[in-house]
């Protein structure tokens, strides 16, 4: 697991910090349990693809994106930079 960055999403609205952390050499082993009020889906995609899928607008949520540009900016992820 690698720390890539804090940030604080909304500082005037909300007391709230995004930290943005990518695992590597991981593998989906079973089902996802979620907590109550949680709403996840896992999908799994080959990283040249995460960049069609934000490019096409089946990934739009804003920290994702950032996520995903974090983690190929620090050379975790090959794809476009």
């Amino acid at each position: 697991l690698v720390h890539l960055l804090d940030l604080l999403p909304q500082p005037a609205l909300l007391a709230c910090r995004a930290r943005f952390f990518v695992a590597l050499d991981v593998e989906l082993e079973g089902e996802t349990t979620l907590d109550a009020g949680e709403d996840l889906e896992v999908v799994l995609a080959h990283p040249e693809e995460v960049d069609r899928m934000i490019e096409d607008g089946r990934i739009h949520n804003a920290m994702t994106v950032m996520a995903v540009k974090l983690a190929q900016e620090a050379g975790h992820l090959r794809g476009k930079k």
